[in-house]
């Protein structure tokens, strides 16, 4: 018989899911399960496992509980609490890891216990769960700097947040053992502080918003609030406006507003073309890639760019074409693959700042950086700066480790803050922002020149983050 502490017995339970599930669909039935449209038959068939008086007579003869009683893992939340990671897992295509899921609702002595006299920093965010696991130990480790000093932090899904007092019933921690777990609160406990991040990405900034005002009425500390700065690195025209008045390097832009006319894009594609050869065209206010695609500019032929534009942008989105530029890609996966230096940076209240960071990289040689859930992976930051080469017509030549040069990085980054901050007041400010650098090399320079791409006002990629020293 094996022995199961309670929340490692959610363990088991994805891997039964998984094997029940592959015996009845197939190996290759997770293109199907995973399918939006087919949602509903993934939840009947996760219910039909978990609720089967057969299989769960013969999972309690072959497993026992450490802690004694079985009927706590009967418990109907607990086991909706289940399917839903599980369809987080298979949406995923099993690249989230399962966290455990404690069974046992917390006392408020399990919660104080936990706490240890200290703070709760929560982590706003959307409906996912498993995906914010990571960011939670890179905060509490404090790999992305210090955000709050002695605070524990907890990761805060949408539907464990009470917005009308600024308390929380729940939400993923790092336990005692340095593992994940998703944990219910007996009673309702009060945060300190909170910063916003993984938001779906349709809705991010109208929830990023909402979170702002509701974080304030409950007198909560919000590090990253939607407001001034936030806009301005939403909306990329500005924060690139914002970046050309301070002498910062910027790929070259072009605002469309969406009241153009068809004919009003195609003569500014006209001009455009006359200046540089390709661009990228996208939403003003694109997440995650969304939207994004690479266009190889000919001043007679501007018609594709065009059709994205009208078509997949206007009329409900001003768009914005921008200058591709950039020569270092990071050669990965035995091939050379478009890369950015995501940069972030903490700033305390003694106005002290931190700074961390990691690479985003393309799917593949001929794809573009885009965020994780869209196909890009992420490399710790020393792994990638090993992996570094130069692409000009056709060659590619490595770049030395050494161009990298950190403090030159950390300079450009806090004239980037200094930019965005500009004429706005203090409560508009954040604790956290990250930046999209592109590398630009000469093989004749002693170091690499940057160029800031975007700014982010709810980063992701912060468990891969490193510091920088």
């Amino acid at each position: 018989m094996k022995e199961f502490s309670r929340d490692e017995f959610s363990l088991f339970l994805d891997a039964l899911l998984r094997t029940l599930l592959e015996l009845r669909f197939g190996l290759n039935g997770w293109d199907r399960l995973s399918a939006s449209e087919n949602s509903g038959l993934l939840a009947d068939a996760v219910d039909t496992v978990l609720h089967d008086e057969p299989i769960r007579q013969n999972i309690y003869n072959r497993v026992r509980l450490t802690d004694g009683d079985s009927l706590l893992v009967q418990d109907k939340v607990y086991l909706d609490t289940i399917r839903d990671l599980f369809r987080e897992r298979v949406i995923s295509r099993f690249r989230l890891p399962m966290i455990r899921v404690d069974p046992e609702v917390w006392t408020g002595q399990s919660v104080e216990d936990w706490k240890g006299g200290r703070d709760v920093l929560a982590i706003l965010t959307g409906n996912e769960i498993l995906s914010i696991a990571q960011t939670v130990h890179a905060l509490e480790e404090g790999r992305i700097g210090v955000l709050r000093p002695h605070v524990r932090v907890l990761a805060v899904p949408r539907s464990y947040w009470i917005p009308r007092d600024g308390t929380v019933y729940g939400g993923v921690l790092a336990g005692k053992d340095g593992k994940s777990r998703l944990v219910r609160f007996e009673r309702p406990v009060r945060i300190d502080s909170a910063v916003v991040l993984n938001l779906p990405r349709k809705e991010e900034i109208r929830f990023h918003r909402q979170l702002t005002f509701e974080a304030r009425e409950n007198g909560i500390t919000l590090l990253n609030p939607a407001g001034r700065v936030s806009e301005r690195a939403d909306r990329k025209h500005l924060a690139h406006g914002c970046w050309e008045r301070a002498g910062i390097p910027t790929p070259a832009h072009w605002f469309v507003p969406k009241e153009w006319t068809s004919d009003q894009v195609y003569h500014l594609l006209l001009k455009v073309a006359e200046r540089v050869s390709s661009v990228y065209v996208l939403p003003d206010d694109s997440t995650e890639g969304d939207r994004v695609r690479r266009f190889v500019l000919r001043s007679e032929q501007v018609e594709h760019p065009l059709r994205h534009i009208t078509g997949n942008i206007q009329p409900r989105h001003d768009a914005l074409i921008r200058e591709e530029c950039g020569n270092v890609n990071l050669y990965h996966d035995d091939v050379p693959k478009r890369a950015v230096l995501r940069v972030n940076v903490v700033k305390t209240s003694a106005e002290s700042r931190f700074y961390s960071g990691c690479w985003y990289v393309a799917r593949d040689a001929s794809s573009d950086v885009v965020s994780v859930g869209c196909g890009a992976s992420i490399l710790y930051l020393s792994e990638g700066r090993r992996q570094l080469v130069c692409v000009e017509k056709a060659e590619i030549c490595r770049v030395p480790e050494g161009v990298v040069d950190m403090e030159s990085i950390k300079s450009l980054v806090r004239r980037a803050v200094a930019a965005l901050e500009d004429n706005t007041p203090d409560t508009d400010r954040l604790s956290l922002i990250a930046f999209d650098l592109i590398p630009i090399w000469d093989r004749y320079e002693e170091s690499l020149r940057w160029t800031v791409l975007e700014a982010n006002a709810r980063p992701g990629g912060l468990a891969a983050a490193d510091r920088i020293s």
